[in-house]
């Protein structure tokens, strides 16, 4: 493609969508500093690269422009991928956006650039490559910060709508570098899973993770108010301290699991309105808790702690409160799963946490109700090599599988247990 054919899809691209007489002239305008040469390329329906440096920044200066904005703003956020529907608009976008924006942009392009990363990041497995991983580490590095090319020195070009840039601009930067701190998260919490001999390393990640959560977490501290994409930010953030680093739950040392219960509880308090220490937060979060969207992340959050919640009753041999907080936690997820069929996304997702919980379920009722019929009647099947597990459901693989074994073992009416005693 020649430079000519460029800068004319550059101008198709940026100016015919949006601009009308009376913004182009005012355009114009802003580049009244400018030489000749660059006002009449832009007569002649072509953009320069020499003309990027002020109409980017002007892409800000009116809500007119809103819609360009938040093309970038739809494939760069990671909750607004995950929300929509249509994942293959959504790449198709990434893609389009990728071919047509201005490469040396480092503004609206970093978007982009976040969105491509964080798709190699979903393609990445369990036993990713270390040097994939530094590769995509060391891609995230080059795109931390936004910034406008030469944006200081065409300061006094754009003086007219300087006021309104400002606070867009301050807005759209706290949202990406939030955004990019959830996509160094995820893409270190990839590699092999830990083994229980490597709780230190898990302890290490962990405090890493918390650093990451904090940095993208004071960013959105520092917006006067809060828009919906900034309190779903701020709770994808948050779960990253309670989801935790890449040991199964029960396999983390006391200490980690203590913290993951105590964030979650810190997160509820905050939404509830409960939380004096961060009042802050509170009162920027309050007016997006209906948002469907929100609501679902927080509920969600929530089945997680109750998951935890059976895990340590089983792990402690506690059979009711085991059972307890395993019906609580299919409560959650059927209502989940009600308030979010129209979402694919989420639908999905908490489809996986209703096998789960199902197989939990019939794994320790049929194993209950075995117990009551073996012993009474003398099958012993239990005891029988040849129909060893006759009432598994779950995998022995399972994590918590010794534990639901060992509990109920544990909890077995003597009475039942043996009725030549009785």
């Amino acid at each position: 493609m020649s430079i000519k054919q460029t800068r004319q899809i550059w101008y198709r691209f940026y100016i015919e969508p949006y601009f009308d007489k009376d913004d182009i002239a005012r355009l114009k305008q802003s580049l009244q500093q400018s030489n000749d040469t660059l006002r009449k390329q832009f007569s002649d329906k072509k953009l320069k690269e020499q003309h990027f440096p002020i109409l980017l920044p002007f892409m800000l200066s009116n809500e007119k422009f809103d819609n360009f904005v938040q093309n970038y703003l739809n494939i760069g956020l990671h909750h607004c991928r995950n929300f929509s529907n249509a994942q293959n608009m959504i790449r198709a976008n990434i893609t389009q956006l990728d071919i047509l924006s201005y490469k040396e942009d480092s503004f609206y392009r970093h978007f982009v650039e976040l969105a491509k990363i964080d798709q190699e990041i979903n393609k990445l497995n369990n036993n990713a490559d270390e040097k994939q991983v530094q590769e995509i580490k060391t891609r995230l590095d080059l795109i931390k910060e936004l910034s406008f090319e030469d944006f200081e020195n065409t300061k006094e070009s754009l003086k007219e709508c300087t006021k309104d840039i400002e606070s867009k601009k301050k807005l759209i930067e706290a949202k990406y570098i939030a955004s990019w701190h959830i996509a160094y998260i995820r893409l270190i919490s990839y590699g092999e899973k830990y083994s229980k001999d490597e709780t230190e390393k898990a302890r290490e990640d962990y405090k890493n993770i918390c650093k990451q959560v904090d940095s993208g977490i004071n960013e959105l501290k520092e917006l006067e108010s809060w828009d919906y994409d900034i309190a779903m930010l701020y709770l994808a953030l948050q779960g990253y301290k309670f989801i935790g680093a890449r040991l199964h739950f029960l396999d983390t040392p006391q200490d980690l699991q203590e913290k993951y219960q105590q964030a979650f509880k810190d997160l509820d308090s905050i939404c509830k309105g409960n939380d004096s220490r961060d009042n802050e937060i509170t009162n920027k979060i309050q007016p997006h808790l209906k948002h469907p969207h929100i609501k679902a992340y927080i509920e969600y959050y929530r089945f997680l702690y109750i998951q935890r919640k059976f895990e340590l009753a089983a792990k402690e041999k506690n059979l009711k409160e085991f059972k307890q907080y395993l019906y609580e936690a299919q409560n959650l997820i059927d209502q989940l799963l009600i308030d979010n069929t129209q979402h694919t996304y989420l639908f999905t997702k908490m489809k996986k946490h209703k096998a789960n919980i199902m197989n939990l379920i019939w794994h320790i009722e049929l194993k209950e109700i075995g117990r009551q019929l073996e012993d009474p009647f003398n099958i012993e099947l239990k005891d029988n090599a040849d129909n060893k597990g006759a009432y598994d459901i779950l995998s022995k693989s399972n994590k918590l599988y010794k534990h639901i074994e060992s509990m109920l073992k544990t909890n077995t009416n003597p009475c039942l247990k043996n009725p030549k005693n009785t």
